[in-house]
């Protein structure tokens, strides 16, 4: 329900531009029809991206498509929409650093023609775009720019746009709430919330009271004061007499389940419960899982406060899972949207490539046949000679002029990789578990991860159930983008096994993580096809720290009163066919002592070269590395490890991406 305020925009402009009676061909039609004028192809196009929102990879092209439109329309007015509209387009789909790169071109096309009202609407986009930004990454900077952008929104409105001030007062309270600034976030809200009671704007009552209500909320979670409570009750009562019969099933479900928290947490159990399997039978009809796992949580906590056992586990059962499974979709969308980016991004690239080799192959063909022409007539006549050359010299100009503009378009080109694959490594941040979740399920621990470029090849995973934890660490074939698409993958991948399909026991796992990257990959049938990853999976049971591994060609180190123990993994990777064998995936078990260091790694510390002779720096070195760094606390054990990487590899490229995990048992 992050969302539900920053898209009242959007929802109005969906209403009118969604419409599943036009077919994407008949759209195309409009598009390249010439008796269109620009206004109703823009249309057109904003149309064709709400029905192809569910494609990654053809919301790109079609959005390269209308921004090749943008550039040639001849109207700064109407220009300046369409990019505002191209910002759009790339909002909904979640790519937000080119949205807020597309709102910027048209406030300054705005600015052009003095439209201050396009600008304060734009500026009101942009200043969502990073409160969005800000979710994702978990960036408070993007907040603060959000509110930078939109106070500055406000001064316009004031000047030029009264209407639109209420909507961004409203929106500056969202990026303040994220910042977890309640009472700015309210200061805000009160703002707006009067001006829509007196216009009697029901949707801007409706989310008033919803945005009011939660932030009194999260106030009252975090200070206990029990007049937040009745401060939230009053704004969610006052939305469920007025508006719960005209609300989504959506909404209706968020908001009893607000309600059902609220009177959870002023220890009235019997109304909480009444509130939340409401919510819940709403969310379970609706199919909306987020809402659903939400309300679970919350029933699992009240029957626990009634001492009901059986059915606080059974709700706790259903949120875990719940938030596993949306977890896994959230991985999944967020490898599509990377893989959209690269594949979409490297065929721009050959094809801008492939123009500049043909220009430059009939620059050459140009002058060589206007050098022959001019050698032939030197002998002849003087007066061709010169024409010749002022021939080619204009040639040369005109082929020159190509290249460069050739070139231009590949420095965009790249710039657009670049900034792809910026935002390829905020996927992959928010992918992997960050170091709250990781402390939590290992107190003691540290991740040493280095890629060698911007996103990485390698990744690690920490999960728990309700006997065992788990750490995995995985080397994926490739690093930089194509390293970081296939990590992706398998990222998805394993939680899904583990999860979802619920296999606990490691060498089960990387059988089932091999079948599925064969298949991912179309491997079943193609021997020389290598692709995969390497990959170390770690369970420990709780009750008595036994340890359970099995690695696909990476090894366990467990250190113990200065003694290593290696445990060997197969020989084998996860992916690749070969129909000359069958994969076996082996399991060992360890009772681990109290004090146990385990380290795990990937081979980019053992492959980097350095040192003064510029060797590998080997396996057995990193086995001496690991045995020095369990005399320290897990604390230092980072900086150590950092310090001899940087020390080994001097000067030297780093080669591989690298990574080493840490534990104390």
């Amino acid at each position: 329900m992050k969302k539900i305020c920053v898209y009242i925009s959007f929802s109005i402009f969906s209403l009118l531009f969604v419409n599943a009676n036009n077919s994407i061909d008949s759209l195309y039609s409009v598009i390249h029809s010439k008796q269109s004028n620009d206004s109703t192809k823009i249309g057109a196009y904003i149309e064709l991206s709400f029905i192809l929102q569910s494609n990654p990879l053809q919301v790109l092209i079609l959005e390269k498509e209308f921004l090749k439109f943008c550039q040639n329309i001849p109207n700064t007015a109407t220009k300046a929409y369409a990019f505002r509209q191209a910002g759009n387009i790339n909002y909904r789909a979640e790519y937000y650093d080119r949205a807020i790169d597309l709102y910027f071109q048209s406030v300054r096309l705005y600015e052009k023609i003095n439209d201050p009202v396009g600008v304060l609407r734009t500026y009101n986009n942009i200043g969502n775009a990073y409160t969005e930004q800000g979710i994702i990454s978990n960036d408070s900077t993007a907040f603060l720019k959000a509110i930078e952008i939109l106070n500055n929104a406000v001064i316009l409105s004031k000047k030029h746009d009264t209407l639109s001030i209420h909507n961004l007062y409203n929106n500056i309270g969202n990026a303040y709430k994220e910042l977890k600034q309640y009472k700015n976030a309210l200061s805000y809200y009160n703002l707006s919330y009067p001006y829509y009671l007196k216009r009697k704007d029901n949707n801007g009552i409706e989310f008033s009271l919803i945005n009011l209500g939660e932030t009194y909320l999260l106030l009252a979670k975090e200070t206990d004061k029990s007049e937040y409570y009745a401060k939230a009750m009053e704004y969610f009562m006052f939305w469920k007499s007025n508006y719960l019969n005209s609300s989504n099933n959506e909404r209706q479900a968020f908001m009893l389940c607000n309600i059902g928290e609220v009177f959870m947490l002023m220890n009235d159990l019997q109304v909480a419960e009444k509130y939340l399997n409401e919510a819940y039978s709403i969310a379970v009809k609706t199919g909306k899982k987020d809402i659903r796992k939400l309300t679970a949580y919350q029933l699992s906590e009240i029957y626990k406060k009634k001492n009901n056992v059986a059915k606080a586990y059974t709700y706790m059962n259903i949120y875990t899972t719940l938030k596993d499974s949306l977890q896994a979709i959230s991985s999944y969308k967020n490898m599509q949207l990377l893989q959209a980016f690269y594949e979409s991004e490297r065929k721009d690239r050959e094809i801008e490539t492939l123009k500049i080799e043909t220009l430059e192959k009939d620059k050459k063909n140009a002058e060589l046949r206007t050098y022959t022409i001019a050698a032939f007539a030197a002998g002849t006549f003087v007066l061709l000679i010169a024409f010749a050359l002022f021939y080619l010299y204009r040639l040369k100009q005109k082929n020159n002029f190509k290249l460069k503009q050739a070139y231009s378009l590949l420095e965009i080109s790249n710039k657009r990789i670049s900034d792809s694959i910026t935002y390829a490594k905020r996927i992959q941040s928010s992918v992997l578990p960050d170091s709250e979740k990781i402390n939590k399920i290992f107190s003691e621990s540290f991740v040493y991860f280095k890629p060698r470029d911007v996103v990485s090849g390698d990744f690690y995973w920490v999960g728990e159930t309700s006997e065992h934890k788990f750490i995995v660490v995985a080397d994926c074939t490739g690093h930089g983008v194509p390293g970081a698409i296939l990590s992706m993958l398998a990222f998805s991948m394993l939680e899904n096994v583990i999860n979802v399909k619920k296999i606990e026991q490691p060498a089960k796992i990387l059988l089932e993580l091999d079948k599925q990257m064969i298949s991912l990959l179309q491997q079943q049938n193609v021997s020389k096809q290598d692709d995969g990853m390497d990959i170390s999976i770690c369970r420990i049971d709780k009750n008595n720290n036994n340890l359970c591994f099995s690695g696909a060609n990476q090894n366990a180190y467990l250190i113990h009163n200065n003694q290593i123990q290696t445990l060997s993994g197969s020989i084998f990777s996860i992916g690749g066919f070969n129909k000359n064998y069958i994969k076996e995936f082996k399991e060992i078990t360890v009772l681990m002592e109290k004090n146990t260091m385990l380290y795990l790694s990937t081979d980019g510390f053992a492959d980097q070269f350095g040192g003064k002779k510029g060797n590998k720096f080997l396996v057995s070195n990193l086995e001496n590395l690991f045995v020095e760094l369990t005399r320290n606390p897990v604390s230092e054990q980072l900086k150590e490890i950092d310090r001899a990487f940087l020390n080994w590899k001097g000067n030297q490229r780093q080669t591989d991406d690298v990574l080493v995990v840490g534990i104390r048992i």
